[in-house]
């Protein structure tokens, strides 16, 4: 009886300290269904600075995935580039969804916060019943447009309140639908005068009181919600914008850093704004240094930060004044090849535009770049094409030299955007103009576009060629 004793003490100790010691479950997401109509290997599950990819079985059309998200919240599960469906998930779910690419507006969901995601579904046909589509949306009069945003906002608050979510979800959703409609308030004046024609349109000053305040700085919204990141990104651009009207001096790209600095609060969300628009906007702006010193002193996240330190040590080197980097054995649309030695010192200029067959933007400035060739045709100056396109495009290419009758020297970069020649300048969009003198010394490594006639013509003339 007393062995028998101590073993019922021993096996209770065990238990107890095994059960103590148990590790806490694991969070994860269970998600997994069926897509019909989806030929891809895989979708993609999004949200704010997060991406996964989940392979599709192509025979069955189905998935099955075990996932460590980063957060409970709003994620993006990513079929296309217009096509998604918007899932709220938490880091332990176990959720089923079906559905067909061709009618995403037919997906079920079972499992876990299916409630919440069937809403999504059925917010999605509310915009096509009332609103339709950004287009049809945005070229209605002010009378018309503001009825049907009313009307959208109404039926949506509606079907919130009707399915009796929890506080905190409705609530986040109501800010949601806020955030939309206030956005589309506020682009409506700029869109409309695009879609019309009108270019001279503005909106009345009842339509403009109409437009709400939002609060700038609610990080959990900046994680969750693209139109949130959008309205602030817009506002301050807006902002920006207003700066660099009233002050003729002004340097548009430190403008912007400063209206961040002067209207947001929140680091997370102050420092995503200052990399998603400097990683660019220090390749393209007059004052490299200035901006970059700026960006530093007011950023606190070191990732971005080394990048845009990398970003600056790059640029610095294709400062004007600085020999230019060199290409080499470009394809002439003429015959052979070149290399950027070929045109040094011949007592001219160099303008270079890079450029790709599938950049609109470029497509648009060819006509006025023309006009550039033909009033300095007589100068020592001399225009230098350099493609970016991908070699299965190199017929594409020919072809638009020919119809477009494009003049000057025309090349065919050796790597695309990963050219050497281009990686050096940093050269982030299309297209970019560099203008050289005719040693090679960098005048200006990010010229303004033919499109800013007297901006281009200014510095040219400067060259008194």
């Amino acid at each position: 009886m007393k062995i028998s004793h101590l073993l019922l003490l021993l096996l209770c100790f065990i238990f107890l300290t095994t059960s103590c010691n148990s590790p806490t479950p694991i969070e994860q997401l269970i998600i997994k269904g069926k897509i019909d109509g989806f030929k891809k290997k895989e979708i993609k599950l999004t949200s704010y600075n997060y991406e996964h990819k989940i392979k599709i079985n192509k025979s069955s059309k189905t998935f099955n995935d075990t996932i460590k998200i980063p957060r409970t919240g709003y994620y993006n599960l990513v079929f296309s580039k217009n096509k998604y469906l918007t899932l709220y998930l938490t880091k332990s779910d176990n959720l089923e969804i079906n559905s067909n690419l061709k009618n995403l507006e037919k997906t079920s969901f079972k499992g876990d916060n299916k409630q919440v995601n069937n809403y999504f579904i059925k917010k999605s046909k509310l915009y096509s019943s009332i609103v339709k589509s950004a287009y049809v949306l945005f070229k209605q009069n002010e009378e018309s447009f503001t009825q049907t945003m009313d009307n959208y906002k109404d039926s949506l608050k509606s079907l919130c309140a009707s399915n009796k979510f929890p506080v905190d979800i409705e609530n986040k959703e109501y800010r949601h639908i806020d955030y939309e409609i206030t956005r589309n308030f506020n682009n409506y004046e700029d869109f409309h005068g695009k879609l019309t024609g009108e270019t001279d349109f503005n909106v009345s000053s009842a339509f403009s009181q109409k437009i709400p305040e939002i609060k700038l700085d609610h990080r959990e919204d900046y994680l969750d919600f693209l139109s949130y990141r959008k309205y602030i990104q817009e506002l301050l651009e807006r902002k920006t914008n207003k700066t660099n009207t009233e002050d003729q001096n002004s340097k548009p790209f430190i403008n912007y850093l400063k209206t961040v600095t002067n209207n947001i609060n929140d680091t997370l969300i102050k420092n995503d704004l200052f990399f998603t628009k400097g990683i660019k906007q220090i390749t393209y702006t007059d004052y490299i240094k200035e901006y970059y010193d700026y960006y530093i002193k007011n950023s606190t996240n070191n990732t971005y930060n080394n990048k845009i330190t990398e970003k600056y040590n790059v640029l610095k080197l294709t400062a004007k004044g600085n020999n230019t980097p060199k290409f080499f054995d470009y394809e002439n649309y003429e015959g052979g090849i070149n290399s950027l030695d070929d045109f040094l010192n011949n007592g001219k200029y160099k303008l270079i535009d890079v450029w790709a067959t599938w950049c609109n933007v470029c497509e648009r400035e060819i006509p006025l770049l023309k006009r550039f060739e033909v009033l300095y045709h007589d100068k020592n100056i001399e225009f230098i094409g350099i493609s970016v396109d991908k070699k299965s495009s190199f017929d594409k290419w020919k072809k638009v030299i020919k119809t477009k009758e494009l003049s000057g020297h025309q090349l065919f970069a050796d790597n695309e955007m990963k050219s050497d020649f281009i990686q050096k300048y940093a050269i982030e969009g299309l297209p970019r103009f560099i203008i050289l003198d005719p040693t090679g010394k960098i005048v200006t490594p990010n010229a303004p576009r033919p499109s800013e006639d007297d901006k281009l013509k200014n510095i040219i003339d400067n060259l008194n060629i």
